[in-house]
């Protein structure tokens, strides 16, 4: 997605299971916490549907597939337990916030439960949901830790560096330790270890290049050196025993624009191993890339003679090695200059399982039911 604002908030260690502010208390149910993930079974307008949620602090992602789509959420707002989120298909040439669909849910104690609201066609559908964690499915809670470091000490108006670290945490030890490797290139210790050396390597050089950075150019604007460093840890899929984390970094370190990327990271849960794209599809490369870029194609209605160096640095895109599933199909994902300009975002490229169903691996078509 695009680069998300963030919200600051004060350094400090909280686990949403036990420590996080409760904001709702509803009867019947459970309370909702500032930081949390949710799995979530429902319809949307009588349509089944399975919506991931997560939120931390000011941010939130989402996501479910309906009617042959993958939908991205995004929060607009938050109103006491209520949200209204931003809602985008997969397919959406132009992500245009004023004019997207809205989600507006209110949380009743065991889901979220609302209305869908398309702007462009005025048509509302029912929203029902609960939150659930099926057998192949797992809970999560949210580790938040966040610190900040001013650059100056005795400068009055001197710049500060934000740093925000947030990972979901399960019971299951085993995609514990897999979700460690993931946020961090060592991966050992309890989460406090691994969010402290990162904030600590991070900040300490912010400071130096601040320092080195005035000294170069003493008239420099201090605001200018106002930074930021993001890494958050994001369920992406939770069924049939399998679990797709997106670690996406998000910073800001000067210049016109900050950076954000995805490191995709697919596990097999009930076998205990971290999958590779051919542990899902057996398939040349070749004929791989020539069926994604079909779909990019149709799901930017470009046509067949078109050039897409009109669009993309290339005329075919080749596989990602940042690949994803869900029960819609095989998705790849490109962040930004992998393909196109940083104007462009992440490209998210999902293809239908029916187009590539022959090249399935049999035990994982068996188990997302495709058979």
């Amino acid at each position: 997605m695009k680069n998300i604002g963030l919200l600051f908030i004060a350094a400090g260690i909280f686990l949403s299971a036990c420590k996080q502010e409760k904001l709702n208390d509803a009867e019947n149910g459970t309370l909702l916490t500032k930081n949390y993930y949710k799995r979530l079974e429902g319809s949307i307008g009588g349509d089944q549907v399975i919506i991931q949620l997560q939120k931390h602090d000011s941010i939130l992602f989402g996501g479910y597939t309906n009617q042959g789509e993958e939908h991205h959420l995004i929060l607009d707002s938050v109103i006491g337990d209520s949200l209204i989120l931003i809602d985008y298909k997969l397919s959406d040439r132009e992500w245009d916030h004023v004019n997207a669909a809205r989600l507006h849910l209110k949380w009743v104690g065991n889901g979220f439960n609302g209305n869908w609201n398309s702007k462009k066609s005025q048509e509302t559908l029912p929203v029902l949901t609960k939150e659930k964690y099926p057998q192949g499915s797992l809970k999560f809670d949210i580790f938040e830790y966040t610190e900040s470091l001013t650059a100056f000490k005795n400068k009055k108006d001197s710049p500060k560096s934000k740093f925000y670290f947030y990972a979901p945490t399960s019971e299951n030890n085993w995609i514990n330790s897999e979700f460690k490797k993931a946020m961090d290139s060592v991966g050992t210790g309890d989460w406090i270890d691994i969010a402290l050396k990162q904030s600590k390597n991070y900040l300490a050089n912010y400071v130096y290049d601040a320092e080195e950075l005035i000294k170069d150019y003493p008239k420099m604007p201090l605001a200018v050196l106002n930074y930021f460093n993001s890494n958050q840890g994001i369920i992406h899929y939770n069924n049939h025993g399998y679990v797709v984390l997106n670690r996406f970094s998000d910073s800001y370190s000067g210049g016109a624009h900050g950076f954000s990327f995805s490191l995709l990271h697919n596990y097999d849960v009930k076998n205990k191993k971290k999958m590779k794209l051919q542990d899902v599809i057996r398939i040349d490369s070749n004929e791989l890339g020539k069926i994604i870029t079909k779909n990019y194609r149709i799901s930017r209605n470009i046509p067949e003679n078109e050039k897409l160096e009109n669009y993309l640095f290339q005329n075919k895109i080749m596989p990602s090695k940042e690949f994803y599933f869900n029960d819609l199909g095989l998705g790849f994902l490109y962040n930004p200059y992998d393909i196109a300009s940083y104007a462009d975002g992440q490209i998210f490229i999902l293809i239908p399982y029916k187009q590539i169903r022959p090249f399935l691996v049999p035990d994982f078509a068996n188990r997302m039911g495709l058979n």
